[in-house]
This record gives structure tokens, sequence and C-alpha cells, in this order.
């Protein structure tokens, strides 16, 4: 059976990974949103993309929390993009873990400064070298962390 573990960074840009047991990026992206709206139908056939029979599948989801100098909109936004991505997962009896920002970072950025936004899309390029056009640009710094998270939950492996 093929374990494949999805990341998801659910924040103002919302961005979902995929990798399997070996640690192969298996895929990446933003998850698109219509207006302020997540695209719920397209973020739930990526999901669907990973999962099946053959496969266990477990997501871990960045815990959402405030942040300072947000807006009200902006973090109402947030929230509801975050309980849309856990409603869609329990509706398709998906398991997930959420996993604090600080306790994914500690594990995937070690050696590197947390606090510099650019630390993760370093890290993903270095572990993932043939996908480094996914990581590129300042903008995709989104999809490096989801990403990063999945790759965290693989090493993890508590929930195989």
């Amino acid at each position: 059976m093929d374990n494949i573990i999805i990341g998801i960074d659910p924040g103002i840009e919302p961005a979902i990974a995929a990798v399997d047991n070996d640690g192969r990026l298996l895929g990446c992206m933003r998850i698109q949103k219509v207006g302020n709206e997540m695209n719920i139908s397209g973020f739930q056939k990526y999901i669907q993309s990973f999962c099946s029979i053959e496969k266990h599948q477990h997501v871990y989801i960045e815990k959402a929390q405030a942040m300072p100098g947000q807006g009200v909109v902006s973090m109402f936004n947030y929230g509801k993009s975050f309980g849309t991505i856990l409603g869609v997962l329990t509706a398709m009896g998906i398991p997930y873990t959420l996993v604090a920002p600080q306790t994914w970072k500690k594990t995937m950025l070690a050696d590197m400064d947390r606090s510099d936004k650019n630390s993760s899309r370093l890290r993903a390029m270095q572990l993932w070298p043939d996908k480094a056009e996914f990581f590129k640009r300042k903008s995709d710094q989104h999809i490096a962390e989801a990403a990063l998270i999945a790759e965290h939950g693989r090493t993890e492996k508590k929930h195989f």
C-alpha cells in the first residue's frame, strides 16, 4: 500500500502539496480562489487525485492562528478557508493532523532563519531540486510551505 502525505498551508494564499512515503514530491499548487471564496470543487478534485483504495493518505494542515497586523476581514477570510478545508476533509473521510507552524518549521528549517520567508522556498529547492520551478518566485512561498508541511508529516510517520 502506498502512503500519500498531503500538506496544506491554509493561509491567505492557501496551497497544497503531496509527497509519497519516499519523500518524492508528487504535486503542489495554490488552492484556487474566486474572489475571497475558495474553489471547493477544485480543492476536492485535487485531494481525490491522490486518494484511492490502494493508497493510505493523511493530511497535515498548518494550525490556523491570528497573525499580528492582519485586519479583521483578512482574518475572517483566513478562518473561513481553514474551516472549509477541515469540512471538505471530514466530509471525504480523510484523516488529518493540525500542526503548529513552530513545530514543522523547527523540523524542516532547523539550520535556517525561520523568520525569513525565503527559507521555506530555499529548503524546498534543496529537497526537490528537480521541482525547483515550483518554488522559484517569492510568491511561491506558500507552495513551498505546503510541501514542507507534507514532508514534516512524512518524517513523523505517526499516522501509518
